[in-house]
Protein backbone atom coordinates (compact mmCIF):
# COMPACT_ATOMS: atom_id res chain seq x y z
CA UNK A 1 0.00 0.00 0.00
CA UNK A 2 1.12 3.53 -0.45
CA UNK A 3 1.82 6.15 2.61
CA UNK A 4 -2.27 7.63 2.05
CA UNK A 5 -3.57 4.45 2.18
CA UNK A 6 -2.01 3.18 5.18
CA UNK A 7 -2.84 6.94 6.83
CA UNK A 8 -6.66 5.93 6.41
CA UNK A 9 -6.17 2.61 7.74
CA UNK A 10 -4.46 3.67 10.97
CA UNK A 11 -6.91 6.43 11.44
CA UNK A 12 -9.95 3.71 10.84
CA UNK A 13 -8.16 1.21 13.33
CA UNK A 14 -8.18 3.82 15.97
CA UNK A 15 -11.73 5.01 15.45
CA UNK A 16 -12.55 1.30 16.10
CA UNK A 17 -10.16 0.87 19.22
CA UNK A 18 -11.90 4.19 20.30
CA UNK A 19 -15.38 3.21 20.40
CA UNK A 20 -16.80 3.30 23.91
CA UNK A 21 -20.13 1.45 25.00
CA UNK A 22 -23.19 2.74 26.76
CA UNK A 23 -20.97 2.51 30.12
CA UNK A 24 -18.26 4.33 28.63
CA UNK A 25 -16.06 1.86 28.94
CA UNK A 26 -13.69 0.73 25.78
CA UNK A 27 -15.82 -1.62 23.47
CA UNK A 28 -12.55 -3.50 22.19
CA UNK A 29 -10.54 -4.74 25.02
CA UNK A 30 -6.35 -2.82 25.26
CA UNK A 31 -5.68 -7.25 24.52
CA UNK A 32 -7.30 -7.01 20.79
CA UNK A 33 -5.62 -3.93 20.40
CA UNK A 34 -3.21 -4.81 18.41
CA UNK A 35 -0.01 -2.29 17.73
CA UNK A 36 0.29 -1.65 14.26
CA UNK A 37 3.76 -1.98 12.52
CA UNK A 38 5.03 0.08 9.53
CA UNK A 39 7.41 -1.46 7.46
CA UNK A 40 8.63 0.46 5.25
CA UNK A 41 11.69 2.41 3.07
CA UNK A 42 13.03 5.85 4.49
CA UNK A 43 11.59 9.31 3.80
CA UNK A 44 8.46 8.31 2.71
CA UNK A 45 6.49 10.49 5.02
CA UNK A 46 5.55 7.76 7.86
CA UNK A 47 6.20 10.28 10.67
CA UNK A 48 4.07 13.11 8.67
CA UNK A 49 1.32 11.25 8.44
CA UNK A 50 1.19 10.39 12.60
CA UNK A 51 0.78 14.02 12.66
CA UNK A 52 -1.63 14.48 10.21
CA UNK A 53 -3.82 11.79 11.59
CA UNK A 54 -3.41 13.32 15.37
CA UNK A 55 -4.24 17.26 14.09
CA UNK A 56 -7.51 15.58 11.85
CA UNK A 57 -8.73 13.25 14.74
CA UNK A 58 -8.62 15.40 17.45
CA UNK A 59 -5.79 12.86 19.75
CA UNK A 60 -3.07 13.37 21.43
CA UNK A 61 0.88 12.28 19.90
CA UNK A 62 3.73 11.29 21.47
CA UNK A 63 6.31 10.41 18.81
CA UNK A 64 10.09 8.80 19.96
CA UNK A 65 12.82 7.86 17.40
CA UNK A 66 14.30 4.45 19.14
CA UNK A 67 17.94 4.93 17.97
CA UNK A 68 18.12 8.32 20.05
CA UNK A 69 17.44 6.35 23.18
CA UNK A 70 18.68 4.02 25.60
CA UNK A 71 17.42 0.77 27.54
CA UNK A 72 16.86 3.05 30.22
CA UNK A 73 14.94 6.15 28.54
CA UNK A 74 12.94 3.05 27.49
CA UNK A 75 12.50 1.09 30.81
CA UNK A 76 13.47 3.61 33.62
CA UNK A 77 16.38 3.89 35.95
CA UNK A 78 16.63 0.96 38.51
CA UNK A 79 17.08 1.65 42.06
CA UNK A 80 16.83 -0.36 45.52
CA UNK A 81 13.99 -0.66 47.68
CA UNK A 82 12.36 -2.46 50.68
CA UNK A 83 9.57 -5.11 50.62
CA UNK A 84 8.47 -7.18 53.40
CA UNK A 85 7.10 -11.14 52.44
CA UNK A 86 6.07 -13.25 55.05
CA UNK A 87 7.06 -10.82 57.66
CA UNK A 88 10.48 -11.17 56.27
CA UNK A 89 12.07 -8.15 54.69
CA UNK A 90 13.92 -8.14 51.33
CA UNK A 91 15.75 -6.07 49.54
CA UNK A 92 14.80 -5.84 45.70
CA UNK A 93 15.53 -3.51 42.97
CA UNK A 94 12.62 -1.87 41.55
CA UNK A 95 12.45 1.07 38.24
CA UNK A 96 11.66 4.58 37.65
CA UNK A 97 8.59 5.51 35.19
CA UNK A 98 10.25 4.65 31.96
CA UNK A 99 10.83 8.28 30.14
CA UNK A 100 8.15 7.08 27.25
CA UNK A 101 5.63 6.18 29.38
CA UNK A 102 5.55 9.23 31.21
CA UNK A 103 5.89 11.74 27.97
CA UNK A 104 2.40 10.02 27.36
CA UNK A 105 1.13 11.25 30.68
CA UNK A 106 2.65 14.64 29.98
CA UNK A 107 0.77 14.54 26.61
CA UNK A 108 -2.42 13.83 28.59
CA UNK A 109 -1.95 16.84 31.31
CA UNK A 110 -0.80 19.11 28.58
CA UNK A 111 -3.42 18.76 26.09
CA UNK A 112 -6.18 17.78 28.26
CA UNK A 113 -6.44 14.42 25.44
CA UNK A 114 -6.90 11.13 27.25
CA UNK A 115 -6.57 9.21 24.19
CA UNK A 116 -3.78 9.38 21.88
CA UNK A 117 -1.36 7.85 19.50
CA UNK A 118 2.24 6.29 20.70
CA UNK A 119 4.81 6.46 17.81
CA UNK A 120 7.48 4.52 17.89
CA UNK A 121 10.33 4.60 15.21
CA UNK A 122 13.27 2.72 13.74
CA UNK A 123 11.69 -0.21 16.20
CA UNK A 124 13.48 -2.83 14.27
CA UNK A 125 17.03 -0.81 14.29
CA UNK A 126 17.78 -0.55 17.84
CA UNK A 127 20.63 -1.78 20.13
CA UNK A 128 20.96 -5.55 21.31
CA UNK A 129 20.20 -4.32 24.57
CA UNK A 130 17.11 -2.42 23.80
CA UNK A 131 15.93 -5.17 21.38
CA UNK A 132 14.38 -7.47 24.43
CA UNK A 133 12.32 -4.25 25.30
CA UNK A 134 10.74 -3.54 21.68
CA UNK A 135 9.73 -6.68 21.77
CA UNK A 136 8.08 -7.09 25.01
CA UNK A 137 6.53 -3.78 24.38
CA UNK A 138 4.93 -4.42 20.98
CA UNK A 139 3.70 -7.90 22.27
CA UNK A 140 2.55 -6.62 25.63
CA UNK A 141 1.83 -2.65 25.58
CA UNK A 142 4.38 -2.35 28.27
CA UNK A 143 7.80 -0.71 28.82
CA UNK A 144 9.20 -2.20 31.92
CA UNK A 145 7.06 -2.56 34.68
CA UNK A 146 4.78 0.05 32.99
CA UNK A 147 1.82 -0.14 31.16
CA UNK A 148 0.73 2.07 27.81
CA UNK A 149 -2.60 4.02 29.50
CA UNK A 150 -5.74 2.64 28.03
CA UNK A 151 -7.04 4.98 25.08
CA UNK A 152 -3.37 5.22 23.59
CA UNK A 153 -2.87 3.29 20.46
CA UNK A 154 0.58 2.44 19.72
CA UNK A 155 1.86 2.36 16.17
CA UNK A 156 5.48 1.57 15.49
CA UNK A 157 7.54 1.90 12.51
CA UNK A 158 10.62 0.44 10.74
CA UNK A 159 12.77 0.09 7.98
CA UNK A 160 13.47 -3.11 5.90
CA UNK A 161 16.56 -4.73 5.92
CA UNK A 162 17.74 -3.73 2.72
CA UNK A 163 17.31 0.07 3.44
CA UNK A 164 19.11 -0.63 6.71
CA UNK A 165 21.58 -2.74 7.59
CA UNK A 166 20.98 -2.61 11.16
CA UNK A 167 17.34 -3.67 10.68
CA UNK A 168 16.36 -6.89 12.64
CA UNK A 169 13.65 -9.05 11.64
CA UNK A 170 10.87 -9.60 13.77
CA UNK A 171 9.85 -13.38 14.90
CA UNK A 172 6.31 -14.98 14.43
CA UNK A 173 5.58 -14.48 18.13
CA UNK A 174 5.81 -11.07 17.54
CA UNK A 175 4.30 -10.53 14.50
CA UNK A 176 1.13 -12.66 15.58
CA UNK A 177 0.87 -10.09 18.02
CA UNK A 178 1.10 -6.95 15.30
CA UNK A 179 -0.65 -5.14 12.16
CA UNK A 180 2.02 -5.10 9.83
CA UNK A 181 1.24 -2.55 7.01
CA UNK A 182 4.07 -2.88 4.48
CA UNK A 183 4.43 0.51 2.78
CA UNK A 184 5.67 1.32 -0.41
CA UNK A 185 7.42 4.49 -2.18
CA UNK A 186 4.30 5.39 -4.53
CA UNK A 187 4.61 8.48 -6.75
CA UNK A 188 1.36 9.05 -7.87
CA UNK A 189 0.97 9.21 -4.06
CA UNK A 190 3.22 11.74 -3.61
CA UNK A 191 2.54 14.08 -6.78
CA UNK A 192 -1.57 14.26 -5.59
CA UNK A 193 -0.02 15.62 -2.21
CA UNK A 194 2.80 17.90 -3.90
CA UNK A 195 0.03 19.28 -5.84
CA UNK A 196 -2.12 20.56 -2.98
CA UNK A 197 0.81 21.15 -1.03
CA UNK A 198 2.42 23.87 -3.41
CA UNK A 199 5.27 21.88 -4.22
CA UNK A 200 8.01 23.57 -6.93
CA UNK A 201 6.61 22.89 -10.67
CA UNK A 202 10.06 21.71 -11.59
CA UNK A 203 9.66 19.05 -8.90
CA UNK A 204 6.37 18.12 -10.58
CA UNK A 205 6.71 18.43 -14.22
CA UNK A 206 10.29 16.28 -13.57
CA UNK A 207 8.85 13.12 -11.36
CA UNK A 208 5.47 13.31 -14.19
CA UNK A 209 8.42 12.65 -16.90
CA UNK A 210 10.56 10.41 -15.34
CA UNK A 211 8.32 8.92 -12.53
CA UNK A 212 11.85 6.07 -11.94
CA UNK A 213 13.51 8.93 -10.03
CA UNK A 214 10.95 9.16 -7.77
CA UNK A 215 12.60 7.45 -5.31
CA UNK A 216 16.12 5.65 -5.15
CA UNK A 217 18.19 3.55 -2.46
CA UNK A 218 21.30 1.72 -3.32
CA UNK A 219 24.53 0.73 -2.45
CA UNK A 220 26.99 0.93 -5.04
CA UNK A 221 30.84 0.71 -5.49
CA UNK A 222 31.09 4.45 -4.32
CA UNK A 223 28.72 3.81 -1.68
CA UNK A 224 25.00 4.86 -0.95
CA UNK A 225 22.88 6.49 -2.87
CA UNK A 226 19.36 7.83 -2.37
CA UNK A 227 16.23 9.88 -3.19
CA UNK A 228 13.22 10.19 -1.42
CA UNK A 229 10.23 12.32 -0.78
CA UNK A 230 11.66 13.96 1.72
CA UNK A 231 14.24 15.14 -0.40
CA UNK A 232 11.57 16.20 -3.01
CA UNK A 233 9.64 18.19 -0.75
CA UNK A 234 12.47 20.10 1.21
CA UNK A 235 14.85 20.77 -1.98
CA UNK A 236 10.94 22.11 -3.58
CA UNK A 237 10.84 24.91 -0.85
CA UNK A 238 14.58 25.74 -0.59
CA UNK A 239 14.26 26.74 -3.99
CA UNK A 240 11.13 28.67 -4.02
CA UNK A 241 12.97 30.72 -1.13
CA UNK A 242 15.88 31.08 -3.09
CA UNK A 243 13.66 32.18 -6.14
CA UNK A 244 12.00 34.50 -4.08
CA UNK A 245 15.49 36.04 -2.56
CA UNK A 246 16.92 36.31 -6.18
CA UNK A 247 20.01 34.08 -5.17
CA UNK A 248 21.53 32.24 -7.58
CA UNK A 249 21.33 28.15 -7.52
CA UNK A 250 24.21 25.96 -7.71
CA UNK A 251 24.71 22.78 -8.86
CA UNK A 252 25.83 21.51 -5.41
CA UNK A 253 22.65 22.38 -3.78
CA UNK A 254 20.42 19.49 -6.09
CA UNK A 255 23.33 17.01 -4.97
CA UNK A 256 22.60 17.96 -0.83
CA UNK A 257 19.24 16.71 -1.79
CA UNK A 258 19.32 14.39 -4.22
CA UNK A 259 21.90 12.07 -3.13
CA UNK A 260 22.30 10.19 -6.59
CA UNK A 261 24.74 12.09 -8.71
CA UNK A 262 22.72 10.89 -11.92
CA UNK A 263 19.39 12.26 -10.59
CA UNK A 264 20.97 15.53 -9.30
CA UNK A 265 22.17 16.06 -12.67
CA UNK A 266 19.34 15.24 -14.92
CA UNK A 267 17.20 17.19 -12.19
CA UNK A 268 19.45 20.16 -12.00
CA UNK A 269 19.48 20.09 -16.19
CA UNK A 270 15.66 20.12 -15.65
CA UNK A 271 14.88 22.72 -13.28
CA UNK A 272 17.38 25.13 -15.15
CA UNK A 273 15.54 24.51 -18.74
CA UNK A 274 12.08 24.84 -16.89
CA UNK A 275 13.44 28.66 -15.38
CA UNK A 276 14.60 29.19 -18.94
CA UNK A 277 11.13 28.35 -20.95
CA UNK A 278 9.03 30.14 -18.86
CA UNK A 279 11.06 33.55 -19.33
CA UNK A 280 11.90 33.04 -23.11
CA UNK A 281 8.04 32.20 -23.30
CA UNK A 282 7.08 34.90 -20.99
CA UNK A 283 4.60 32.80 -19.55
CA UNK A 284 3.35 35.22 -16.24
CA UNK A 285 3.07 37.59 -19.30
CA UNK A 286 0.62 35.61 -21.37
CA UNK A 287 -1.21 34.73 -18.32
CA UNK A 288 -1.69 38.12 -17.00
CA UNK A 289 -2.71 39.31 -20.63
CA UNK A 290 0.23 41.73 -20.59
CA UNK A 291 1.99 40.25 -23.66
CA UNK A 292 1.54 41.68 -27.39
CA UNK A 293 -0.27 39.89 -29.56
CA UNK A 294 2.98 39.46 -32.66
CA UNK A 295 5.08 38.40 -29.31
CA UNK A 296 2.64 36.07 -28.42
CA UNK A 297 1.90 34.55 -31.66
CA UNK A 298 6.16 34.55 -32.48
CA UNK A 299 6.05 32.23 -29.23
CA UNK A 300 3.25 30.10 -30.29
CA UNK A 301 5.05 29.15 -33.61
CA UNK A 302 8.36 28.78 -31.68
CA UNK A 303 6.67 25.90 -29.40
CA UNK A 304 4.54 23.68 -32.28
CA UNK A 305 8.17 23.59 -33.65
CA UNK A 306 9.93 22.65 -30.81
CA UNK A 307 10.65 19.08 -29.20
CA UNK A 308 7.79 17.44 -26.84
CA UNK A 309 10.39 17.72 -23.55
CA UNK A 310 10.20 21.43 -24.05
CA UNK A 311 6.61 21.99 -24.61
CA UNK A 312 5.27 20.27 -22.00
CA UNK A 313 8.23 21.69 -19.56
CA UNK A 314 6.56 25.23 -21.00
CA UNK A 315 2.85 23.68 -20.16
CA UNK A 316 4.10 22.86 -17.05
CA UNK A 317 5.19 26.08 -16.14
CA UNK A 318 1.82 27.44 -17.19
CA UNK A 319 -0.14 25.13 -15.20
CA UNK A 320 1.87 25.74 -11.81
CA UNK A 321 1.41 29.90 -12.34
CA UNK A 322 -2.35 29.15 -12.74
CA UNK A 323 -2.30 26.49 -10.00
CA UNK A 324 -0.36 29.15 -7.22
CA UNK A 325 -2.83 31.85 -8.23
CA UNK A 326 -5.80 29.47 -7.49
CA UNK A 327 -3.77 28.46 -4.01
CA UNK A 328 -3.26 31.65 -3.32
CA UNK A 329 -7.27 32.31 -3.37
CA UNK A 330 -7.74 29.84 -1.15
CA UNK A 331 -4.87 30.79 1.44
CA UNK A 332 -6.74 33.78 1.07
CA UNK A 333 -10.49 32.69 2.09
CA UNK A 334 -8.71 30.36 5.18
CA UNK A 335 -7.54 33.31 6.44
CA UNK A 336 -10.59 35.15 5.97
CA UNK A 337 -12.63 32.37 8.03
CA UNK A 338 -10.05 32.59 10.67
CA UNK A 339 -10.34 36.01 10.98
CA UNK A 340 -14.16 36.40 10.57
CA UNK A 341 -14.02 33.79 13.75
CA UNK A 342 -11.84 35.62 15.97
CA UNK A 343 -14.05 39.13 15.37
CA UNK A 344 -17.15 36.99 16.35
CA UNK A 345 -15.46 35.77 19.36
CA UNK A 346 -14.31 39.43 20.58
CA UNK A 347 -18.06 40.57 19.89
CA UNK A 348 -18.76 37.58 22.12
CA UNK A 349 -16.39 38.73 24.68
CA UNK A 350 -17.43 42.42 24.64
CA UNK A 351 -20.90 41.02 25.34
CA UNK A 352 -18.89 39.54 28.67
CA UNK A 353 -17.80 42.79 29.39
CA UNK A 354 -14.13 42.39 28.12
CA UNK A 355 -11.77 44.70 27.13
CA UNK A 356 -10.61 44.67 23.25
CA UNK A 357 -7.19 44.54 24.15
CA UNK A 358 -7.12 42.44 27.03
CA UNK A 359 -9.14 39.35 24.75
CA UNK A 360 -6.45 40.32 22.09
CA UNK A 361 -3.57 39.62 24.61
CA UNK A 362 -5.69 36.33 25.76
CA UNK A 363 -5.97 35.36 22.37
CA UNK A 364 -2.26 35.61 21.45
CA UNK A 365 -1.22 34.08 25.43
CA UNK A 366 -3.19 31.39 24.05
CA UNK A 367 -1.50 30.93 20.41
CA UNK A 368 1.96 30.54 22.28
CA UNK A 369 0.47 27.98 24.38
CA UNK A 370 -1.12 25.67 21.41
CA UNK A 371 2.29 26.35 19.50
CA UNK A 372 4.66 25.48 22.34
CA UNK A 373 2.67 22.03 22.94
CA UNK A 374 2.38 21.29 19.63
CA UNK A 375 -1.38 21.69 19.01
CA UNK A 376 -1.39 23.31 15.68
CA UNK A 377 -0.41 23.03 12.61
CA UNK A 378 2.43 25.71 11.24
CA UNK A 379 -0.21 26.58 8.91
CA UNK A 380 -2.70 27.19 10.93
CA UNK A 381 -0.79 29.28 13.06
CA UNK A 382 0.26 31.71 10.39
CA UNK A 383 -3.59 32.13 9.58
CA UNK A 384 -4.44 33.11 13.11
CA UNK A 385 -0.65 35.05 13.21
CA UNK A 386 -2.56 37.15 10.74
CA UNK A 387 -6.12 36.93 12.18
CA UNK A 388 -4.83 38.85 15.33
CA UNK A 389 -1.91 40.89 13.41
CA UNK A 390 -5.28 42.20 11.66
CA UNK A 391 -7.14 42.64 14.56
CA UNK A 392 -4.38 44.26 16.50
CA UNK A 393 -3.94 47.13 13.82
CA UNK A 394 -7.59 47.64 14.00
CA UNK A 395 -7.84 48.46 17.35
CA UNK A 396 -5.15 50.92 17.25
CA UNK A 397 -6.06 52.81 13.99
CA UNK A 398 -9.84 53.10 15.97
CA UNK A 399 -7.67 54.38 19.09
CA UNK A 400 -5.78 56.84 16.92
CA UNK A 401 -9.31 57.98 15.59
CA UNK A 402 -10.36 58.83 19.17
CA UNK A 403 -12.72 55.99 19.11
CA UNK A 404 -13.49 53.61 22.11
CA UNK A 405 -13.22 49.77 20.40
CA UNK A 406 -14.58 48.43 23.68
CA UNK A 407 -18.16 50.17 22.24
CA UNK A 408 -20.30 47.53 20.52
CA UNK A 409 -21.66 49.51 17.83
CA UNK A 410 -17.75 50.84 17.18
CA UNK A 411 -16.55 46.91 17.30
CA UNK A 412 -19.71 46.42 15.13
CA UNK A 413 -18.76 48.93 12.29
CA UNK A 414 -15.12 47.81 12.70
CA UNK A 415 -16.00 44.19 12.04
CA UNK A 416 -18.28 44.70 8.81
CA UNK A 417 -15.62 46.43 7.52
CA UNK A 418 -12.79 44.30 7.73
CA UNK A 419 -15.18 41.45 6.59
CA UNK A 420 -16.11 43.90 3.96
CA UNK A 421 -12.77 44.47 2.72
CA UNK A 422 -11.53 40.79 3.17
CA UNK A 423 -14.50 39.57 0.66
CA UNK A 424 -13.57 42.03 -2.06
CA UNK A 425 -9.76 40.83 -1.68
CA UNK A 426 -10.65 37.16 -2.07
CA UNK A 427 -13.19 38.14 -4.81
CA UNK A 428 -9.80 40.87 -6.52
CA UNK A 429 -8.21 37.23 -6.45
CA UNK A 430 -10.41 34.75 -7.84
CA UNK A 431 -11.35 36.49 -10.59
CA UNK A 432 -7.58 36.95 -11.42
CA UNK A 433 -7.05 33.44 -11.02
CA UNK A 434 -10.10 32.69 -13.13
CA UNK A 435 -8.69 35.29 -15.62
CA UNK A 436 -5.59 33.36 -15.92
CA UNK A 437 -7.07 30.14 -16.34
CA UNK A 438 -8.94 31.17 -19.48
CA UNK A 439 -6.24 32.92 -20.95
CA UNK A 440 -4.00 29.50 -20.75
CA UNK A 441 -6.76 27.61 -21.95
CA UNK A 442 -7.22 29.83 -24.75
CA UNK A 443 -3.46 29.76 -25.57
CA UNK A 444 -3.57 25.83 -25.21
CA UNK A 445 -6.72 26.01 -27.77
CA UNK A 446 -4.25 28.51 -30.08
CA UNK A 447 -1.14 26.74 -29.96
CA UNK A 448 -1.75 23.27 -30.03
CA UNK A 449 -5.92 22.79 -31.71
CA UNK A 450 -8.98 23.32 -30.06
CA UNK A 451 -9.48 18.71 -30.58
CA UNK A 452 -8.89 17.42 -26.56
CA UNK A 453 -8.38 14.14 -28.48
CA UNK A 454 -5.10 15.71 -30.80
CA UNK A 455 -4.31 18.50 -28.25
CA UNK A 456 -3.09 15.81 -24.49
CA UNK A 457 -1.65 20.03 -22.94
CA UNK A 458 -5.00 20.69 -23.45
CA UNK A 459 -6.38 17.89 -21.68
CA UNK A 460 -3.58 18.27 -19.26
CA UNK A 461 -4.10 21.54 -17.60
CA UNK A 462 -8.35 20.75 -17.78
CA UNK A 463 -6.95 17.80 -15.71
CA UNK A 464 -4.58 19.36 -13.46
CA UNK A 465 -7.39 22.19 -12.44
CA UNK A 466 -10.20 19.21 -11.94
CA UNK A 467 -8.66 16.47 -9.95
CA UNK A 468 -7.88 18.26 -7.46
CA UNK A 469 -10.23 18.52 -4.37
CA UNK A 470 -9.27 22.05 -3.16
CA UNK A 471 -8.79 23.41 -6.75
CA UNK A 472 -12.17 21.83 -7.78
CA UNK A 473 -14.02 23.49 -4.58
CA UNK A 474 -12.58 26.60 -5.65
CA UNK A 475 -13.90 26.53 -9.30
CA UNK A 476 -16.95 25.01 -7.59
CA UNK A 477 -17.51 28.48 -5.99
CA UNK A 478 -15.90 30.93 -8.44
CA UNK A 479 -17.21 29.41 -12.05
CA UNK A 480 -14.75 29.23 -15.18
CA UNK A 481 -17.05 29.06 -18.04
CA UNK A 482 -14.26 28.15 -20.52
CA UNK A 483 -13.33 25.22 -18.45
CA UNK A 484 -16.27 24.25 -17.92
CA UNK A 485 -17.22 23.67 -21.86
CA UNK A 486 -14.16 22.11 -22.19
CA UNK A 487 -14.53 19.78 -19.42
CA UNK A 488 -17.81 18.60 -20.60
CA UNK A 489 -15.80 16.67 -23.32
CA UNK A 490 -13.74 14.84 -21.24
CA UNK A 491 -15.74 11.54 -21.06
CA UNK A 492 -13.69 9.97 -18.26
CA UNK A 493 -12.19 11.34 -15.15
CA UNK A 494 -8.60 11.36 -15.53
CA UNK A 495 -6.58 9.79 -13.24
CA UNK A 496 -2.48 9.41 -12.34
CA UNK A 497 -2.07 7.00 -15.40
CA UNK A 498 -3.63 9.41 -17.86
CA UNK A 499 -1.63 12.17 -17.11
CA UNK A 500 1.45 10.08 -17.07
CA UNK A 501 0.20 8.86 -20.84
CA UNK A 502 0.07 12.51 -21.58
CA UNK A 503 3.68 12.83 -20.57
CA UNK A 504 4.32 9.74 -23.17
CA UNK A 505 2.32 10.88 -25.75
CA UNK A 506 4.67 14.70 -25.65
CA UNK A 507 8.07 12.94 -25.54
Amino acid sequence: MNIQEAKEEIARARRVYHRRDESGGYVTSPQRQRPILLIGPPGIGKTAIMEQIAREEGIGLVAYTMTHHTRQSAIGLPHIVTRRYDGKEYTITEYTLSEIIASVHECMERTSCREGILFIDEINCVSETLSPVMLQFLQNKMFGAHRVPRGWMIVAAGNPPEYNRAAREFDIVTLDRVRELKVEADVNCWLRYADANQVHGAVISYLHMHPEDFYRAERGTEGLSFVTARGWEDLSGLLQGYEELELEVSDELFQEFLQSPGIARRFASHYRIYRAHGQDYRIPAILDGTIGSEEKMRGQELLRLAAPDEQLTVVWQMITCIRNQIGCAVRLQKEGEVLKTLLGQLAGAQNQRAAAGEWLEQQEELLRVKVDQDLISYEEEKRIRLALDRIGKEIEKLRREHKTPDQPEVLGEMKAAVETDVLEGLQRQAEQANAWLTRGLIWLEETFGEELEENPYLRLLITSMTDQPRRRTFLERYPNPRLKELSRFLVAEQDEEALRQMCREAE
